[in-house]
C-alpha cells in the first residue's frame, strides 16, 4: 500500500529583520538532527519574508514590476483601502481576491 503524502508550504511574514542578507525572502528545508538526511523537498517548503526588507525595497522602487510574489505580499499587507482597485487590475488572480476580498467584507468600496 503506497501511502499519499500532500506537499506541506509554510508561509511566514515576519515583522522584523532576522537574517543578515538583504533578500526579503529565504527558503528552508530541513534535515534530520543526527545524520543530516534531508527531508524531502517535495513534501515541506518553509517560506520566510522579513516585511521590513520587503517595504523598504518597494518603498525605494527596487522591486521588479512583474515580481508575482512582491504583488501577492503587497495585497496581504495593504492597509490603504484605495489601492484595491489598482492592485486589481495588475494580476488576474490578484483580481480575484480583491473581489472575495470585497465579497467577505460585503463592502462596495474595496
Amino acid at each position: 500500500m503506497k501511502l499519499l503524502i500532500s506537499l506541506v508550504v509554510a508561509i511566514n511574514l515576519i515583522d522584523f529583520n532576522y537574517f543578515q542578507s538583504a533578500d526579503y525572502r529565504r527558503s528552508f528545508e530541513l534535515k534530520e538532527d543526527g545524520t543530516l538526511e534531508p527531508y524531502p523537498n517535495d513534501l515541506l517548503r518553509l517560506h520566510f519574508f522579513e516585511m521590513p526588507k520587503f517595504k523598504n525595497l518597494e518603498q525605494n522602487g527596487k522591486i521588479v514590476p512583474n515580481d508575482r510574489m512582491a504583488k501577492w505580499l503587497g495585497f496581504l499587507t495593504n492597509t490603504d483601502d484605495t489601492r484595491w482597485a489598482e492592485m486589481a487590475k495588475q494580476d488576474p488572480m490578484l483580481e480575484l481576491s480583491v473581489e472575495k476580498l470585497r465579497l467577505a467584507s460585503m463592502d462596495p468600496e474595496i
